[in-house]
């Protein structure tokens, strides 16, 4: 048997019913994996068919084919597969903690912070991963950082209209004497490559604001010399975490820039205003392409707005590698089938 791997141009020999895993460790290709079994969804790659034209391409600002885990096939015909792109690769193990809830608090309408403190410094995470919280009800909840890697107190940002439940719950445990929960994490992939060698833009709408957060930090946190600009257009839920971006980028990453849909807006002239013109991060991005100019792009937004961004991108002759990512797949809480018991 053969598979073939692209972007590396690499084919490799195996043998017929070997796992495409440990194929792929064993050749020393550079994926990320975890568990091992399915859990973590670290190990995703994407199928191509080795006869199709063009297999070596894939156009870009276009959405990725049907995915699969590495570690859930085995090798039984003649595959190739791709390498995601716009993800480092991590390889850590499961971290259990036994944290306690040392705050909880409302930090703006229908959102409220809980921070937990393990007691000792936490296993590192990159943007986009996220811990998994072992509670009495249901599935157990996912939950993704807010807070800069590598310490030992995890914050994260609930949805408290949305989840009532998990929010009554951290409060009866808080007035239990802070009871310790389990947490699980890293879990899932990162979606940020710190590559100090190109201008990267984020663009960040709605409650995706709390993923350009989450890079700010991480860079803030490396002192990253990385040339970024920021382009939010954030939800009432997600505004407070503006000045906090832009306290950051003051403070640690002098050269990134933070553009704010909202103070476009007030800045048109007053008949346009007055003349209910819509504007959006689209209308944005095409009265100001001149300025925003990147090597690479991350886009977070809600689904409805995906198509928009692209089309808008490929408008201002946006010639990136950009990652497209739904505000469902940043917010503030998921349910999944992930076992912490």
């Amino acid at each position: 048997m053969i598979v073939e791997i692209e972007p590396l141009h690499k084919v490799v020999q195996c043998e017929e019913g070997e796992g495409l895993l440990d194929v792929l460790l064993r050749e020393n290709v550079p994926i990320s994996y975890s568990c091992k079994i399915g859990n973590c969804g670290m190990c995703e790659v994407e199928p191509f068919d080795l006869f199709e034209a063009g297999r070596r391409q894939r156009p870009r600002l276009m959405p990725s084919r049907k995915r699969y885990l590495a570690c859930q096939r085995n090798v039984v015909k003649d595959i190739g597969v791709r390498l995601p792109v716009g993800r480092p690769v991590v390889n850590v193990p499961f971290q259990y903690l036994q944290a306690s809830i040392t705050s909880l608090c409302e930090i703006a309408p229908g959102v409220h912070r809980v921070d937990f403190d393990s007691g000792r410094k936490s296993v590192r995470f990159l943007p986009g991963q996220k811990f998994a919280l072992s509670l009495s009800w249901g599935h157990s909840p996912l939950l993704m950082p807010a807070n800069s890697p590598g310490k030992s107190t995890l914050s994260f940002l609930i949805d408290s209209e949305v989840q009532k439940a998990l929010l009554e719950e951290l409060r009866d445990k808080t007035s239990e004497g802070q009871k310790k929960i389990e947490l699980v994490g890293p879990i899932g992939n990162a979606y940020f490559v710190r590559d100090d060698s190109v201008d990267v833009l984020v663009c960040a709408i709605g409650t995706g604001v709390i993923a350009a957060r989450s890079i700010v930090e991480t860079l803030a946190e490396e002192e990253c010399t990385r040339p970024l600009k920021l382009l939010l257009d954030p939800s009432s839920a997600s505004a407070h975490l503006v000045d906090e971006i832009c306290d950051l980028c003051s403070s640690h990453l002098p050269q990134a820039e933070v553009m704010i849909v909202s103070d476009w807006k007030h800045a048109l002239p007053s008949q346009q205003r007055m003349a209910g013109m819509h504007v959006d991060m689209v209308d944005f991005i095409q009265h100001n392409h001149a300025n925003i100019k990147a090597e690479q792009a991350f886009v977070f937004a809600p689904s409805c707005a995906l198509i928009a961004m692209k089309m808008s991108l490929i408008a201002a002759g946006f010639e990136a590698n950009a990652v497209f990512i739904e505000n469902a797949d940043i917010n503030f809480i998921e349910e999944e089938n992930v076992d912490v018991s």
